[in-house]
């Protein structure tokens, strides 16, 4: 039996993959998408949700198309 390895994608996975890619500290993430640092940081720890226009930042920081990540 060969062995399985399972990639679990999530918002916060991604983003935070992303952020390093782009080499953005989360202030300047912070900054680009005009998020608070406070709650981007709750928002990446998982301690708080992250809201459909938080996330339509994000995604014009990084450069995605609308709706970018929409189906996790």
């Amino acid at each position: 039996m060969g062995l399985q390895v399972t990639v679990q994608r999530s918002l916060r996975s991604e983003i935070e993959r992303h952020r390093k890619q782009n080499g953005y500290t989360l202030s300047k993430l912070s900054e680009l998408s005009g998020i608070n640092h406070g709650h981007l940081s709750d928002i990446l720890r998982g301690n708080r949700p992250m809201t459909v226009g938080q996330l339509d930042a994000l995604t014009k920081v990084f450069g995605k198309p609308p709706g970018w990540l929409y189906d996790l």
